[in-house]
């Protein structure tokens, strides 16, 4: 278990995350190309080309993730504040916007992208049918529509 800490003014580039590793992204510190394999990835700066194969993103507030691409089993967590750009959601995977947190120009190529209340989803494009879910308050109830490719 390693924690990888990148403070304001940094950048960390090329870091594989396995199981159990963490990567934190400081406000103002930087992190490219980061590969996570089961391991976790904490975002409050910047965070670019990040590839998840297994395991999570959570982008904070203040946060910003671009050109994140998401594999099957994996999650990208867009909490009150966060912002991310660009990412493409893989069959298996999942993109969750939490109250308050944005995404734009996400690529829905088979996985799930859901917004709760209060989120926002923009500019999203489809390669493949996909579900849009929006939950209410406290997740008791889910609000599906399944769209047609694109």
């Amino acid at each position: 278990m390693t924690t990888f800490l990148v403070t304001s003014g940094q950048t960390l580039s090329g870091v594989t995350l396995a199981s159990g590793d963490t990567e934190a992204v400081l406000f103002g510190g930087t992190a490219t190309s980061t590969i996570i394999n089961g391991g976790f990835q904490d975002d409050a700066g910047t965070a670019t080309n990040t590839t998840i194969n297994g395991g999570y993103q959570f982008v904070e507030s203040g946060g910003t993730a671009s050109n994140t691409t998401v594999y099957s089993g994996a999650e990208q967590l867009v909490m009150s504040g966060g912002t991310a750009a660009g990412t493409t959601i893989n069959s298996g995977s999942i993109e969750i916007i939490e109250s308050r947190g944005t995404a734009t120009g996400a690529i829905i190529n088979g996985g799930q992208q859901y917004v709760n209340s209060g989120g926002v989803a923009s500019n999203r494009r489809s390669t493949a049918a996909y579900r849009l879910c929006r939950w209410a308050a406290l997740r008791e109830i889910r609000r599906c529509t399944v769209a047609k490719s694109s």
